[in-house]
């Protein structure tokens, strides 16, 4: 599977992003192209 990996370090818009995706300021984030939205390595979606 083919990924893109954004560094979200030092962003404050992409942290964000983050929130508003995942509604957590956890990472990673994973962005399907179903626009499915996965949290974590152990796969809690959402």
């Amino acid at each position: 599977m083919d990924f893109e990996e954004i560094p979200v370090d030092d962003e404050a818009a992409l942290q964000r992003r983050v929130i508003a995706l995942s509604g957590q300021n956890t990472v990673p984030v994973f962005v399907h192209p179903d626009g499915c939205v996965e949290v974590g390595f152990e796969g809690e979606t959402g």
